[in-house]
């Protein structure tokens, strides 16, 4: 299935519900930055002989990782008991409306929050958590260590952080203008600053890939800064720039623009 095909459940134009249920989402770089993200989940939950995981995402948006990793986990046998938390009143209400979909199914068990991070986790009690995502966010917080710290308080002891951040490139694909208007507070990480940022917490960094590289850099590129201010085009745009979803190879620190990363308990 593709992903964020269950987003076609929102819309009305028949010829976009068909177009979203057969190519799913229409945001180019959501296909790039979330394969690594979902090969190594799957890996994880194969290779793990728990049953239920429990995961909170800090700006989960309109719940799209959340729901690809749900999927993963059911194709698995897993129970995910999923939290997500959002300042977008909007994005939340997106995602409880999909969420309505998908808990339609008793494998699948999903709360959104619309809150700052912070105060929920300061007023969240004893729920602890297997897995925290902080995908494409770290970027967006004025304070990451204190956020960061905040969410270990919650970690159970085995617990893992998945990340996902841009790296100092991209602006340059995505433009400037894009960059800003998405509320980016600073270019990017690499993978050094990113390990620092963990280290405060003793985690270590057990693997990073860098991806969006050298050709579906051009399809971002083409995507976010040509077309993107053509009104009403989305579908012509998933349609025409589908091909770019496979482009991404020749990926290093010099080239991409993104940065996916893995962090466990340094024991």
């Amino acid at each position: 299935m593709p992903i964020g095909d269950y987003y076609a459940n929102l819309s009305k134009n028949r010829i976009k519900k068909f177009i979203i249920n057969i190519l799913g989402v229409q945001d180019l770089h959501s296909h790039i930055r979330l394969k690594p993200l979902l090969k190594y989940i799957e890996t994880y939950f194969i290779s793990s002989n728990q049953s239920t995981f429990n995961v909170l995402e800090i700006g989960c948006g309109i719940g799209i990782n959340g729901f690809e990793i749900s999927k993963i986990g059911s194709k698995l046998k897993k129970q995910i008991n999923y939290v997500g938390v959002d300042l977008s009143e909007e994005a939340v209400n997106t995602a409880k409306k999909i969420a309505e979909v998908f808990n339609a199914d008793s494998k699948f068990n999903f709360s959104f929050y619309f809150s700052d991070a912070k105060a929920f986790l300061d007023n969240l009690s004893s729920y602890k958590f297997d897995i925290v995502l902080f995908i494409d966010v770290l970027e967006h917080v004025q304070n990451p260590e204190e956020i960061i710290k905040l969410t270990n308080e919650k970690m159970n002891y085995n617990g893992i952080y998945l990340v996902s951040v841009p790296t100092p490139i991209y602006p340059k694909i995505f433009g400037r203008k894009y960059h800003e208007k998405i509320g980016h507070l600073l270019d990017g990480y690499d993978i050094c600053q990113l390990d620092s940022l963990f280290r405060k917490i003793k985690y270590k960094n057990t693997t990073y890939n860098y991806n969006t590289g050298i050709f579906s850099n051009i399809g971002c590129w083409l995507y976010y800064n040509i077309l993107g201010e053509v009104k009403n085009f989305c579908t012509v745009k998933n349609i025409i720039f589908y091909p770019f979803r496979f482009l991404d190879i020749f990926n290093s620190p010099t080239i991409s623009s993104s940065l996916f990363a893995v962090y466990v308990k340094d024991e």
